[in-house]
């Protein structure tokens, strides 16, 4: 015997084909989309975040750049292989010593590709304690950059007596384009 499909069943086997045709053309994409959506919604939270704190560093570097320069300590580095020119320098420094000796080490290139350290021994003797100051004085007030490493004065005579020995272990940086 065959059996008939009452109105009622077909309006419910209707209902049923619409809600699967609806599941899957438009519900499970919308999901999706919208899953997808969200997810690159978090990253650029993520990378705005992360522009916002660089913002932030920038602006707190700067002000910091800002002091240096305004106080008048803010030295350029010199351009790569600038050694004669530190080298006319410390010569003008030491001339009033009479006797010194410089030995630079090899040049190191920094691992930012960009900046060049060269360090070097400055041995030289002074007339008095005063005399050996004053060209440290002029080494930390000089055109370049020098990073002091280490220091031995050894004054034979007092702060006010002669002879007086320095050995000063210092880098000078240049930059490289």
């Amino acid at each position: 015997m065959k059996r008939t499909i009452s109105v009622r069943e077909l309006i419910l086997l209707g209902i049923l084909v619409i809600a699967a045709v609806y599941y899957f053309a438009v519900h499970k994409p919308l999901t999706a989309q919208l899953n997808e959506i969200q997810t690159q919604q978090t990253q650029v939270d993520a990378r705005l975040t992360a522009a916002s704190e660089k913002v932030s560093q920038m602006k707190t570097m700067q002000k910091a750049l800002d002091t240096v320069t305004s106080s008048g300590t803010a030295k350029a580095l010199p351009p790569y292989n600038n050694l004669n020119a530190v080298l006319l320098e410390l010569n003008t420094i030491l001339e009033p010593t009479g006797n010194y000796n410089i030995r630079f080490e090899d040049e190191v290139f920094l691992s930012d590709g960009y900046t060049v350290s060269r360090s070097f021994t400055l041995n030289f003797q002074a007339s008095s304690y005063a005399a050996a100051k004053s060209v440290l004085q002029q080494l930390k007030n000089s055109s370049y950059c020098y990073l002091l490493e280490d220091m031995n004065v050894n004054n034979r005579g007092g702060t006010s007596g002669q002879a007086c020995t320095v050995t000063v272990n210092l880098t000078c940086f240049e930059y490289r384009k």
